[in-house]
C-alpha cells in the first residue's frame, strides 16, 4: 500500500511480464467461490507471544539437489563462454595480463577445462594486444540461486602468476559491491597450497570503498592445503544468517552479522547469484608470470552439484495473535491526521487516517471509512475519513505464516489492505512489501490480490511487483461482503506462498522469477498493516453507489514461525 500501487495495473486474466526498463506493475490474484472454509475456534487471550506448539507443519532440512554438471560434455545452453575480453574493454579489472576466448574452454574426460597459454593475440575487436590467453565461463543466463550449497570439484594451476577462481555474483545486481559477491574459492600462485575464500560488500558504487571479510576483523579467511597434483571439494553454504567455506567438507571460516564487528556496514546478500570459473593471468593480486611459469596452465572442474535446503515437515509455534477482545494501545499504533497531503498516505487516495476511525467491538476490529469531511492543518481538507494501523512499535518477524480472518468491504472506491513493511527498512521498495490481501471493491468485484513488491532504487516508479515473474491467477464471483475469510502468507528464505482460506493460490521464488532480474526474497523482520483506504489511483474514487459507512472487520490475526 505504499506509493507501489501508482503503477498497480491487475487483470483478472492474467499477468503482463515486466522488462528492466519500463516496468509494467501486476499482482496476482484469486477468486474465492467455494473455497472451503477452516476456521479455529477462537482463544480469548490477549496480545501474546506463547510458546506452545500450535499445528504441525512437518519440517525438516535436508539439502535437495537444483543444478549439476559432471561436464561430460560442454553444454553452452548452461555455460556462458566469455570472448574477446580483457582489461583493454573493460571486462576484466585487476590489471589481469590475459584475454578471455571461447577457445580457451573445452571438456576432456569428464571434466571441463579452462587453459590459460602464453600465445599473443591481437584482437580484431576492442580487445586490444594480449601476451595471454584463458578462458572463463558463467551461468548468468541460465542459473541462479539465493541461498544453498554451492561446490565443485577442482584441480588447480600451480605457477606463479595463475589465478583462478570459483565465486559468485547477484543475477540483474546493482553497481558492484552494493549487492555482495561471494568468492568460493581463489588462488594465487605466489602462496602456493593456500587456498582463499571471502565475501565482498558495500553500500557505495565504487570499488575503491568496498569492503570485504576483512573489515570484520576476523581471522582464518584462507586455509593451506596440500595442492599439488589433487583434486579438492570446494564449497560455501549460504544462509540468510551467515556465509560458510570448506575445503574436502572442512569448515575452515563462517561470517555472519554477530562476527562482523562493522554491523552498520555488513549484510548477508539475498538476491539470487550465479557461478563463475575463471582462470586469470597475473594482476595486482598475484603478480605476473615469471620465468618458472610452465605454460599451458589449466583448470580442471570435474563436476558441481549445486544444492538447496529442502523444507518439509516440522511444526508451526504461534509467535503473536490478537483476539480483538479489547484495542490494544501497546501492540497497535494507530495513524492520526495523516493523509496524503501530510506524505503518510499515498496513490491519491481520498481519505484521512483517524485514531477514532478504529474501534472494537464483540471480539472483532472495526476500521470504518466515513464520507465525513475532514479539515486540519497537516491534513488539509479531506471528503472521507478512516482508519489504518501496525504493529511498527511492537512486533515484527523475519520469516514464518502470517494469517487474519476478514470481513472485507465491497463499495466502489474501497480499499482494504493485510499487508507488510520491514521494520527499519530503506527507502522504499529496496527491502520489500509484502501484500497479504488487497481488494478495490467494485472495480473487481470479489478478486483477492496477493503481492510482493521489490526493486533495487529508491524511487517507486522503478519498482518491479510478482506480476514481473509472469505467473498468472484467476478469478470468479463470490459475494465477499458477506462472509469472513483466513487470508495468509507463508515466507521462508526461498519463497512466499499466498494463501485464501488454507487454499495455496500463488506461490513465488527465484527459481520462478525469472523475467526480472533484481528479484530477492526479502531477509528483514517485517511488522504487520491493516487498513482501509477510499479511492485512489488503483480502485478509483466512490461513486453514488458507494453507501457509506463502509467497514473492515478484523476477527483475529496470528504469526506463526518454523520450529
Amino acid at each position: 500500500m505504499i506509493s507501489s500501487h501508482l503503477l498497480v495495473l491487475s487483470s483478472i486474466v492474467g499477468i503482463a511480464a515486466a522488462s528492466c526498463g519500463n516496468l509494467t506493475v501486476n499482482s496476482a490474484v484469486v477468486p474465492i467461490a467455494n473455497l472451503t472454509t477452516n476456521f479455529t475456534t477462537n482463544p480469548t487471550t490477549t496480545p501474546t507471544t506463547p510458546d506452545t506448539i500450535v499445528f504441525p507443519r512437518n519440517i525438516s532440512e535436508s539439502w535437495q539437489l537444483t543444478f549439476e554438471d559432471d561436464f561430460n560434455s560442454l553444454d553452452a545452453s548452461r555455460w556462458s563462454m566469455a570472448n574477446e575480453c580483457s582489461t583493454a574493454n573493460g571486462c576484466i579489472h585487476n590489471n589481469e595480463k590475459q584475454v578471455y576466448l571461447r577457445s580457451q574452454v573445452y571438456a576432456e574426460n569428464g571434466n571441463l577445462v579452462l587453459e590459460a597459454t602464453d600465445n599473443e593475440y591481437t584482437s580484431p575487436g576492442n580487445a586490444g594486444v594480449r601476451k595471454y590467453r584463458s578462458g572463463k565461463v558463467d551461468s548468468a543466463q541460465s542459473f541462479a540461486q539465493q541461498y544453498g550449497r554451492f561446490e565443485a570439484r577442482i584441480k588447480l594451476p600451480v605457477g606463479v602468476g595463475m589465478w583462478p577462481a570459483f565465486w559468485l555474483m547477484p543475477r540483474g545486481g546493482r553497481c558492484w559491491p552494493t549487492d555482495g559477491e561471494i568468492d568460493i574459492m581463489e588462488y594465487v600462485g605466489q602462496t602456493p597450497n593456500r587456498v582463499y575464500g571471502n565475501y565482498h560488500f558495500g553500500q557505495k558504487c565504487n570499488g575503491n570503498l568496498h569492503y570485504d571479510n576483512s573489515v570484520c576483523g576476523e581471522t582464518g579467511r584462507s586455509k593451506q592445503v596440500n595442492l599439488s597434483q589433487d583434486y579438492h571439494v570446494y564449497s560455501v553454504e549460504w544462509t540468510p544468517k551467515s556465509i560458510s567455506w570448506f575445503i574436502d567438507g572442512e569448515l575452515y571460516y563462517t561470517l555472519d552479522n554477530n562476527l562482523c564487528k562493522k554491523k552498520e556496514l555488513f549484510f548477508i546478500p539475498n538476491k539470487p547469484f550465479y557461478i563463475i570459473f575463471n582462470l586469470a593471468v597475473g594482476g595486482d593480486w598475484p603478480g605476473s608470470p615469471n620465468s618458472n611459469t610452465v605454460f599451458p596452465q589449466r583448470m580442471y572442474i570435474d563436476y558441481i552439484p549445486i544444492q538447496q535446503i529442502a523444507t518439509d515437515g516440522g511444526l508451526w509455534k504461534l509467535t503473536f495473535e490478537d483476539e480483538f477482545n479489547s484495542f490494544n494501545k501497546t501492540t497497535w499504533r494507530r495513524l492520526h491526521d495523516c493523509s496524503t497531503q501530510y506524505g503518510c498516505a499515498q496513490n491519491a487516495e481520498q481519505q484521512v487516517y483517524l485514531s477514532d476511525q478504529i474501534t472494537t467491538k464483540d471480539g472483532t476490529l472495526i476500521i470504518e471509512a466515513s464520507n465525513r469531511e475532514y479539515i486540519s492543518a497537516r491534513a488539509g481538507r479531506r471528503n472521507y475519513r478512516s482508519g489504518r494501523m501496525d504493529t511498527s512499535n511492537s512486533f515484527s518477524q523475519l520469516y514464518g505464516r502470517f494469517e487474519a480472518r476478514i470481513k472485507l468491504p465491497q463499495g466502489q472506491g474501497m480499499w482494504p489492505a493485510f499487508w507488510m513493511m520491514p521494520k527499519g527498512g530503506r527507502c522504499w521498495p529496496t527491502d520489500g512489501e509484502i501484500d497479504i490481501m488487497e481488494y478495490i471493491g467494485k472495480k473487481m468485484p470479489n478478486t483477492v490480490h496477493g503481492n510482493f513488491h521489490y526493486g533495487n532504487r529508491c524511487n517507486g516508479d522503478m519498482h518491479s511487483v510478482a506480476g514481473s515473474c509472469g505467473v498468472t491467477g484467476y478469478s470468479k464471483k463470490f459475494n465477499l461482503d458477506n462472509d469472513f475469510h483466513v487470508y495468509a502468507v507463508e515466507w521462508t528464505p526461498y519463497s512466499l506462498s499466498w494463501f485464501v482460506d488454507d487454499q495455496l493460490f500463488y506461490k513465488l521464488d527465484s527459481t520462478q522469477c525469472t523475467r526480472h532480474a533484481p528479484f530477492f526474497i526479502p531477509n528483514k523482520p517485517f511488522y504487520i498493516i491493516f487498513n482501509l483506504a477510499v479511492g485512489g489511483n488503483w480502485p478509483g474514487n466512490s461513486d453514488s453507489t458507494t453507501i457509506f459507512p463502509q467497514r473492515m472487520y478484523v476477527d483475529y490475526v496470528r504469526a506463526y514461525k518454523l520450529v
